[in-house]
């Protein structure tokens, strides 16, 4: 307060304490109190301490601030100055001694040294100025024992030798350390105080055990038995026998103190003799331990013994918790307490692995805590912590659970040797949490890494039943669900499962179970099949436990809740309550499908779509969250039908703009997951790698990752870069999107006849068969779908701008190259690109300002005798167009390689032939290195690059990659984090670059990897192109028109070109030995018609 703060002088803090003294006489405020307490603190500080009110006022404030909490030595002090002025045996001096001795007992930490000494002597002065009828004598004399209680252990401390925890571990150690001490006047000295303090206490508190059974240990001490005694098992007994029957003898004729102790004395040489018998009897042990007081220095050895009986017995249930219980007691009593540690660990990991209830496990890591309660300390004990914190982990949904038990299980299989068969059961626990972990999170990358774990283990493995081949059932079942092709997966899925179910004992419930996974493992898309499938899961997940529910349990349970013909509302109720149960990433699209089904069946169309879209959109976050590219493309699988399902019902119901919704958000999701900024999740170190969730966490806080464009967006963009439209084409139809945000779809009928497409897919690349399948193809693509999306376009009279979006394997039909001879060709009436997805449409950077700034050109990575005329091509694209061009690879003049045969005479010339243009320095190798470091998103991006090298498509898309002197891959191109630009311009010549054998909706390749991540505009191919002279005329042409178009339009004009070829429009100077291609067949359209657009 400002007033308070003008208080300066003695006189004035005086007054003013005086007032607020007055004040909470009448009012007892806190607020008043802590004001006084502050105000004589300052007053104290003003006066000199021999002022005559100094120690009062000092009291005064002490038992202020003990009234308000405080306890520290200061306010011990306090107190102890207005004891010491107050008046002999006055009640204000009873009350200073009782505050001050409060106030010491509750300093942290039991009271030592000289305030034990000062607490003493406080409570002794209280108590003998109490009255045997005041209230306040019984719970002074409580306190007076206890610091009688601590002064002896204070005093015993002397006897522990270094490294024992207590003076009540009677090991050898503490054995030879009391014989050292007890010859020693000092020793013996401080044991008779020490008695004397124990006799005090159990005076003043008269039948504490705790108090008597270290008196009565005190008492045998003093009274001259050897410390030293117990040297073998044999004295032992002998000592404790001898010791049980004369306190038998002695007990009856005992009164009083006397009796109890002899009393103790008898019950823990019973204990003691129990304790050395080989085969003590269970009901014995566990009525002795009933007998002996919580803290008594032989009560943990008789619960280990009764544990260990117990184990023996084969009830591990009722072993666990003596067991827990003796291990802290038990100190360097070696091996009793190895004994008792690993039969404890080993015990608690077999109940782990019994499927327990998460309450059930929180008790076993309870008992744990107990037995260790400072942590684990060696390979059984990490352990059995890792094991029950991985179960209840999958049961708790508990990440950090998870996390911890996966450490303590890599620990423990750190500190077993090499040669240890531990070590692959430990492998089998960590692989089992992290195939349950997949359940929660959804990343493949837990069931990539189980079967990783598992596979570490040696040939003929197995030492846990049935256990494992259930679990490589499972992980099989699990990963072949996102590979429907993958035959071999559920093939072995099934086989698993098979021989599991012959090592079940007959009445295991998981049989059941186990026959139901391999009829999914082997159903088909018979829908009597899966109906009665799903009869099947609704019964046997009646009356679930809901403890139990994980992953798609949940679903299941939910089935059995909830009939496909229920109301959606009830059934979004139980889906809600299910999830409420389980955090991490609960099934939701499973669930939200059954609603839409729901919906559906009672005409409910928009709710129905609504809830197909939101099953797409928990979908493409099950695939954002995946560690690493192949991972996200299985997790991909499948959502493209479902879309478009979506679709079709929102069009069929007029719902556009959900239609596209559909449509996007099941388009380019591995391509949306790689380049969309999330980390990449650690993995735990150890010797069997654990995934974090920093991806995970990253998902669930950004749900907008997962959102597609809109109508709105698209038609932006379509408008800004100078689009006509985007046109989806579908199985059945197209869907058109205008730059005004129109959405059209019409049928395409023709589609539904794919006769050509077949011939076309089904011919030998290259071969005559494959040329004619080429130009029909072609012409069905015009017929069925080009021409009339011209036409209903209704944009004659100019070029029109397209990007087409081809669904499933309509993206196999080479639609650039659409027409026939004497109908037309698509180039010649459009300017046409391709895209994954409307998404990366919008996402593709700006392109540089000019791509003669820093342009790259590669030829023949690795000196091929099939790419001669490609290196033709490139050395005349740097002539003519980029003279300052970085070159890479072969170029024409080097010598052949060693392997490659002298060329057979021909008519036409040798590409190697030409001379080498130029004075420029000699090339360098196309390695990996050194072009990622050029490509965009690298420290050193190009603006232009030109690729004349083959590349490989792979049934794997992220396999695919560019040969260059190693393979440059679609993994390792997505591993780089998107450049947002200026993007440069890639040219993929002569290489299947913009081909995917699978996972078409995907529309994973080299060309639209190197869009998103940060390419402006990549020119493709959808086949290999031949080297002759023809390719390198047209891409010559390309670049050409590069000058005065933008890429879309050059690559037109190009391949218009091809077809009504005019020399005069070539470059000039343009090398003869090119110019020889105009003597071929420029048309075919397997020369020009492979070549795409894609980007800016």
């Amino acid at each position: 307060m400002a007033s308070q703060a003008l208080l300066q002088s003695a006189d004035d803090l005086r007054a003013f304490a005086g007032m607020v003294f007055d004040r909470l006489q009448s009012d007892d405020r806190d607020a008043d109190r802590d004001l006084l307490a502050e105000v004589l603190g300052r007053l104290l500080e003003v006066i000199s301490d021999d002022d005559e009110d100094a120690d009062s006022l000092a009291g005064l404030r002490g038992q202020l601030l003990l009234n308000a909490g405080v306890h520290t030595e200061e306010v011990a002090g306090l107190l102890r100055r207005g004891r010491d002025v107050a008046e002999p045996d006055s009640d204000e001096l009873r009350l200073m001694l009782y505050l001050r001795a409060v106030c010491l007992s509750d300093l942290p930490g039991p009271p030592t040294g000289p305030i034990l000494a000062e607490l003493l002597a406080d409570l002794e002065e209280l108590h003998g100025l109490l009255s045997d009828d005041d209230p306040l004598r019984a719970e002074v004399r409580v306190h007076l024992a206890d610091a009688h209680w601590h002064q002896a252990r204070l005093l015993m401390s002397r006897f522990v030798p270094p490294g024992v925890a207590s003076f009540t571990d009677f090991t050898p150690q503490v054995n030879a350390r009391l014989a050292a001490e007890l010859s020693s006047p000092e020793g013996r000295e401080a044991l008779a105080e020490a008695r004397h303090h124990l006799e005090q206490a159990d005076r003043l508190a008269p039948g504490n055990p705790q108090y008597r059974g270290l008196l009565a240990g005190v008492q045998i001490l003093t009274a001259g038995t050897p410390a030293a005694a117990q040297e073998t098992v044999k004295t032992a007994q002998a000592t404790v026998k001898t010791l049980r029957e004369a306190a038998a003898d002695l007990a009856p004729h005992a009164e009083g103190p006397s009796a109890a102790a002899l009393r103790e004395v008898a019950t823990a040489s019973r204990a003691a003799e129990l304790v050395m018998m080989d085969d003590p009897p269970i009901d014995d042990l566990r009525a002795i331990a009933a007998e002996l007081p919580e803290g008594h220095v032989i009560r943990p050895q008789v619960l280990a013994r009764l544990g260990l009986a117990l184990h023996a017995r084969g009830d591990m249930a009722a072993a666990i918790e003596p067991l827990a219980a003796a291990l802290p007691g038990l100190g360097g009593l070696e091996p009793l307490r190895e004994r008792t540690a690993k039969t404890l660990a080993n015990g608690v990991m077999a109940l782990a692995g019994r499927e327990p209830s998460q309450a059930e496990l929180t008790a076993l890591l309870g008992d744990l805590t107990r037995a260790w309660p400072d942590g684990p300390d060696d390979a059984e004990s990490h352990a059995a912590f890792g094991s029950v914190l991985v179960s209840r982990g999958v049961r708790a949904i508990s990440r950090a659970d998870f996390e911890t038990g996966t450490r303590h299980l890599n620990r423990a299989i750190d500190l077993l040797s090499d040669d240890d068969s531990r070590r692959h059961t430990l492998r089998f626990v960590i692989a089992g949490a992290l195939a349950d972990r997949y359940s929660v999170d959804k990343d493949l990358r837990y069931l990539d890494d189980a079967l990783a774990a598992l596979s570490e283990l040696p040939p003929g493995w197995n030492a846990v039943g049935p256990g494992l081949p259930m679990l490589l059932g499972l992980i099989n079942q699990l990963r072949a669900f996102h590979d429907p092709a993958s035959a071999t997966r559920r093939d072995d899925a099934a086989a698993k499962y098979e021989e599991a179910l012959e090592q079940l004992p007959p009445d295991s419930p998981h049989r059941a179970l186990l026959r139901l996974g391999i009829d999914v493992a082997r159903v088909t898309d018979d829908p009597v099949s899966q109906m009665s499938i799903m009869a099947r899961m609704r019964a046997l997940t009646a009356g679930a436990d809901p403890d139990m529910v994980t992953g798609s349990e949940a679903v299941l349970r939910l089935l059995s809740q909830s009939p496909l013909n229920a109301d959606p509302a009830a059934m979004r109720q139980a889906a809600h309550d299910l999830a409420a149960q389980r955090p991490g990433r609960f099934p939701a699209a499973l669930v939200e499908e059954l609603i839409s089904l729901a919906h559906l069946t009672r005409g409910q169309y928009g709710a129905a779509v609504e809830a197909k879209l939101a099953a797409l959109t928990e979908r493409s976050a099950d695939v954002l969250l995946q560690t690493g590219v192949d991972r996200a493309l299985d997790m991909s699988r499948e959502a493209a039908d479902d879309a478009l399902e979506a679709a079709r019902l929102a069009l069929d119901h007029g719902y556009m703009a959900e239609a596209l919704q559909a449509l996007e958000l099941a388009r380019g999701m591995t391509l949306h997951a790689a380049t969309a900024g999330l980390p990449q999740s650690s993995v735990e170190s150890g010797p069997v790698g654990v995934p974090g969730d920093e991806r995970t966490e990253a998902v669930v806080a950004d749900p907008e990752l997962s959102r597609p464009p809109s109508v709105a967006d698209i038609a932006v963009c379509l408008r800004e870069r100078g689009w006509d439209a985007l046109a989806y084409l579908l199985p059945d139809r197209a869907v058109i999107v205008r730059p005004d945000g129109t959405v059209e779809p019409f049928p395409l009928p023709g589609l539904a006849d794919r006769r050509a497409l077949a011939a076309f897919t089904g011919a030998a690349p290259e071969s005559a068969e494959w040329g004619a399948a080429l130009r029909e193809v072609c012409a069905w693509a015009w017929r069925a779908a080009m021409e009339p999306l011209l036409v209903r376009l209704g944009l004659s009279g100019r070029i029109v701008r397209l990007v087409v979006v081809p669904w499933g394997e309509l993206g196999l039909v080479p639609w650039q190259a659409a027409g026939a001879p004497g109908e037309g060709r698509l180039c010649e009436r459009a300017a046409v690109s391709f895209a994954a997805s409307a998404r990366q449409l919008l996402r593709t950077v700006i392109p540089v300002s000019s791509y003669g700034t820093a342009p790259v050109v590669v030829a023949d990575p690795k000196r091929d005798i099939q790419l001669r005329w490609g290196r033709n091509e490139c050395a005349e694209i740097v002539r003519l167009i980029y003279p300052a061009a970085r070159r890479f690879g072969t170029w024409p003049g080097s010598s052949r390689p060693q392997h490659e045969p002298a060329p057979e005479p021909a008519t036409e010339p040798d590409p190697d032939s030409a001379p080498e243009p130029g004075p420029e320095p000699a090339p360098e190798p196309a390695t990996v290195d050194a072009l990622t470091d050029l490509l965009p998103g690298g420290p050193h991006p190009a603006s232009m690059l030109h690729f004349a090298c083959h590349a490989q498509s792979n049934a794997v898309a992220t396999r695919s990659g560019l040969e260059l002197t190693e393979p440059l891959t679609v993994a390792r191109l997505l591993d780089r984090l998107p450049d947002d630009g200026p993007g440069a311009l890639v040219v993929l010549s002569a290489c299947t670059s913009d081909f995917t054998e699978n996972d078409f909706d995907e529309a994973l390749t080299l060309a639209t990897a190197l869009l998103a991540t940060g390419a402006s505009t990549v020119i493709g191919s959808r086949w290999r192109v031949g080297d002759d002279a023809r390719t390198a005329l047209m891409m010559l042409m390309f670049h050409h028109q590069l000058a005065v178009h933008d890429p879309a339009e050059a690559l037109r004009r190009a391949q218009a070109w091809m077809l009504a070829p005019r020399p005069d429009e070539l470059p000039p100077d343009i090398s003869p030995i090119v110019r020889t291609g105009l003597d071929h067949d420029l048309g075919d359209p397997a020369v020009w018609g492979a070549f795409t657009h894609q980007g800016r």
